[in-house]
């Protein structure tokens, strides 16, 4: 069984400090990898720690921080590491900011989805599904049609994992 990311940072002597996402602690890690690549995701199959310095990351504009950290989570990375020293002396706020702004699980859509953009995923499984559903979304991933409330919960946790 692979280590989580809780093991990952609670091991001693390795210094680590979780700034955001604690939903994500129980996430399995399948690899580590490292990339100072703006847009890394081409090269991540999902379960990474992702490791950068930061150099290449505009921490003056917080849209192309949350664009960055919403790909990571697309790609299913499962937590991102910034190295303090070289780059930053501290990771950037803007980079924590980015990241509390991305809950894990980002919508539950139901067939009502008033403002929900038309370039959505969910909006093709909207327009597919027939009858009352739901899909858990995150990012740009959205579960199978949940068509009765009791299934919501456990959705949810798959999803979250």
């Amino acid at each position: 069984m692979p280590p989580s990311v809780r093991t990952v940072t609670e091991l001693p002597g390795l210094g680590l400090t979780l700034l955001a996402g604690p939903d994500g602690r129980d996430r399995p890690v399948r690899w580590v990898a490292v990339s100072e690549l703006e847009d890394p995701t081409p090269f991540l199959e999902g379960g990474e720690i992702l490791l950068t310095t930061g150099m290449r990351l505009p921490v003056d504009q917080p849209g192309v921080l949350v664009d960055y950290v919403d790909r990571l989570v697309d790609a299913g990375v499962a937590a991102l590491g910034i190295g303090i020293g070289l780059t930053h002396d501290a990771c950037p706020p803007g980079l924590v900011q980015a990241a509390l702004k991305i809950p894990f699980v980002d919508r539950i859509v139901l067939r009502a989805s008033a403002g929900l953009s038309a370039s959505h995923p969910a909006q093709t499984k909207l327009a597919t599904t027939r009858g009352p559903a739901a899909f858990i979304c995150v990012g740009q991933t959205c579960s199978l049609p949940v068509t009765s409330p009791d299934q919501i919960a456990p959705t949810v946790a798959a999803v979250r994992r």
